[in-house]
């Protein structure tokens, strides 16, 4: 993401009025996710989508605002902190939304296995219990942790020497650091600044990887195309790697659109999400109902079967009686 400075030179109009559009779509997708999240009742339980996904996405509107109205160096400083746990939230929810549509069909993910009989529960074995299952469950949790260690480090250049800070840090994409000539200090500097985005880039691609699959293979509602709704996170995670090589002078309105635009695939995915898990949910109450007719059937029909027996017991024994009678 953009490092916000007071000493920003002013931004064209231009710019000021993509950078306010730019907050307000980021409010109108928090206030959209929130409404997602409150109605949804698989939602309820994954408080990082319900509460942090929406946070985050205020934080990028105030991270654009500030870009364009300066501020004291206190304000900054907290925008600074803001800024940090915004690559964090992003990390952990598209890995939670991944575990959770995964978990519901009881599909193996991420090397962990699911027993289908008790609704997406873990199986319990050695092998959950041990370090590297561990792992397998909480690596985006821990790299996330560390993506929010390093963007406190680069916000505020934790790591100063006697070298000077490189200006560019923050402010850089990718593409421009083949063309520079800085010392190991200042190249180091800003690539912590980019380290955050790339890890959320290599690990969103392998979830999108896991959706697409999921979609193509497990999911309820059947796409005619092999390109569907599922495929769109990976379009965001294109996008958001493309935001991430431009210049100086586009870099801070074009991060934060990658930004942007991945937020978006991802809300479409939440609305799959939700057209998957209510699929499941009617086609498991319209096979319970059928277990319970068909319950009822085989009652009743034990019943008739009961009766009928009975009925032919008395009759043979009435058969047996009118015999004897005539023997007598």
């Amino acid at each position: 993401m953009a490092i916000i400075d007071n000493e920003d030179a002013q931004r064209s109009a231009l710019k000021t009025v993509l950078f306010s559009l730019l907050a307000i779509l980021f409010v109108f997708a928090a206030g959209f996710v929130c409404q997602i999240t409150h109605t949804r009742r698989h939602y309820h339980g994954v408080w990082t989508v319900r509460f942090l996904f929406p946070l985050a996405l205020v934080f990028c509107a105030v991270e654009n605002l500030v870009i364009i109205v300066k501020g004291s160096k206190e304000f900054l400083n907290f925008v600074f902190v803001l800024q940090a746990l915004q690559v964090p939230v992003f990390l952990v929810v598209i890995f939670e939304l991944t575990y959770l549509v995964h978990k519901r069909r009881s599909v193996h993910f991420c090397g962990m296995s699911f027993d289908e009989g008790r609704l997406g529960e873990r199986v319990h074995d050695v092998f959950t219990i041990s370090v590297q299952s561990f792992l397998l469950r909480n690596v985006m949790r821990i790299l996330s942790t560390l993506c929010l260690v390093l963007g406190v480090i680069a916000n505020f250049d934790l790591l100063k020497d006697r070298a000077e800070k490189d200006p560019l840090a923050g402010r850089v994409g990718w593409w421009p650091l083949f063309d520079r000539s800085d010392d190991v200090y200042v190249s180091s500097h800003v690539i912590i600044s980019l380290l955050p985005t790339l890890v959320l880039i290599v690990c969103s691609f392998f979830l999108s990887v896991a959706l697409w699959r999921y979609g193509n293979n497990s999911a309820m509602v059947v796409h005619s195309r092999f390109i569907n709704t599922w495929y769109f996170p990976m379009f965001g995670t294109i996008l958001l790697a493309a935001g991430q090589l431009f210049s100086e002078s586009w870099y801070p309105f074009m991060s934060n659109l990658g930004f942007l635009l991945y937020t978006g695939t991802l809300i479409l995915l939440m609305k799959e999400i939700d057209k998957d898990i209510i699929s499941t949910s009617e086609f498991t109450s319209f096979l319970k109902i059928v277990c319970e007719k068909g319950n009822q059937h085989s009652v009743l029909r034990e019943k008739r079967n009961v009766k009928a027996k009975n009925q032919m017991d008395v009759e043979h024994q009435e058969e047996e009686i009118s015999q004897e009678n005539v023997t007598a």
